[in-house]
């Protein structure tokens, strides 16, 4: 058996102690081959949840291994084979002729990983990678907003630091809207953040209880909201390709006052964002987005 395949086996056994010893058994190879291996074989440690242990055991190994050849490489040369070609960018993007992907490491990290392995890959991995979109345009800063509500509270704080980490490599990451159906960027999917979160069946009989986890919503909302705003004010001016503007999503999906004024704080009437495009708005322009969150307000 190869040991591309045997690495693949142990993931999905999750016998992530017998990870070491396969890749100590491998040995060197040449750094094409040693970084095809771990491209190979780090999508499904990655979605099988390995520990950090494991990424770094593999890492380390593509490391020695440009290491012992180093005098061969000059630093670009080094750094293109550990920030690209290790996580099969550069291969998605020629297959696909495009930006689009089913899926990068960094989609599933995002999803299903714990926090120290993501910090890894976020230490390690291109920044280019933050804005490539999967099948449904999504960019991982969409997974990891959805999973912030989807998680507990004792995981927030966590969570919210990588959201920072992803902006401050990408802010641009937050106005990049998926190919659903209302074409939606990562700030949008923070105000409409109860269609994530699970309330419990006691909400349903329990009012009090109901109210207690509304309140938990609203403020783990206006955190990630602020976060996003925090890194890239232009966020709160940018027009979906449908039309909308991140405040007629709050005032719809009934956000509270603080979100609201949040968004309105950096809220530039006079610069709205079209297809990546700042344009100048006349005054009637800014009438009828007023006269649309009123609209909101009323029939909404």
């Amino acid at each position: 058996m190869s040991p591309q395949l045997q690495l693949k086996d142990v993931a999905k056994g999750r016998e992530w102690h017998r990870m070491k010893e396969i890749v100590t058994e491998i040995g060197y190879r040449e750094v094409e081959d040693a970084v095809d291996l771990f491209r190979n074989v780090i999508e499904s440690v990655i979605r099988c949840k390995a520990p950090l242990h494991v990424i770094v055991c593999l890492y380390d190994y593509v490391q020695s291994c440009v290491d012992l050849a180093r005098p061969a490489l000059n630093e670009n040369d080094r750094d293109y084979l550990l920030a690209y070609k290790i996580w099969g960018l550069q291969k998605n993007m020629a297959h696909n002729n495009s930006n689009t992907v089913t899926g990068s490491v960094m989609h599933d990290a995002m999803a299903k990983s714990e926090v120290d392995v993501i910090n890894m890959l976020l230490s390690i991995v291109s920044d280019s990678i933050l804005l490539v979109q999967d099948v449904d345009g999504q960019v991982p800063l969409h997974i990891l907003v959805r999973r912030v509500f989807m998680s507990p509270p004792e995981h927030h704080d966590d969570l919210l630091e990588i959201i920072g980490q992803v902006l401050m490599k990408k802010p641009e990451a937050s106005i990049i809207c998926d190919r659903n159906l209302y074409e939606e960027n990562p700030l949008v999917l923070a105000l409409k953040s109860e269609s994530y979160c699970d309330f419990g069946f006691n909400a349903f009989f329990n009012e009090d209880a109901a109210e207690k986890q509304r309140r938990v919503l609203e403020s783990i909302t206006l955190r990630v909201v602020s976060l996003i705003l925090r890194f890239y004010p232009k966020a709160a001016s940018y027009v979906s390709p449908r039309g909308y503007t991140p405040l007629h999503s709050s005032v719809y999906h009934g956000r509270s006052p603080l979100i609201i004024r949040e968004i309105f704080s950096h809220f530039k009437e006079g610069s709205l964002i079209r297809n990546g495009k700042i344009q100048s708005q006349h005054l009637l322009q800014v009438i009828l987005i007023i006269y649309n969150l009123l609209y909101f307000v009323r029939f909404g």
